[in-house]
C-alpha cells in the first residue's frame, strides 16, 4: 500500500502522521508486512531514511509493543 511508502518518507514532516498510521495500518495491512517494508527501507536507505525508519520503529515499539509480543516473526 502507498501509505507504507509515505510513513517512511523523509520529506514527511507531519508529526501527527506516524501515530495515526500506527493505530490505523491494521485495517489495510499486517504488522509483518509493515516490518518487512521497514527492514527493506532501512537496508537500502540513506542515513536520513535509516533515521526515519528507526524513529517509526521506536514509536511503534513504545506505543504498540503488543504487535511484537503477538508475533514470533517480529520478536526476532
Amino acid at each position: 500500500p502507498k501509505l507504507l511508502h509515505v510513513v517512511f518518507d523523509i520529506k514527511r514532516s507531519d508529526k501527527g502522521f506516524v501515530p495515526v498510521f500506527l493505530i490505523a495500518f491494521r485495517y489495510f495491512s499486517q504488522p509483518q508486512e509493515v516490518f518487512a517494508h521497514a527492514k527493506d527501507k532501512y537496508a537500502k536507505g540513506t542515513v536520513d531514511v535509516r533515521y526515519r525508519v528507526a524513529h517509526v520503529l521506536e514509536r511503534w515499539i513504545q506505543s504498540h509493543f503488543y504487535d511484537f509480543l503477538d508475533s514470533i516473526d517480529l520478536a526476532k
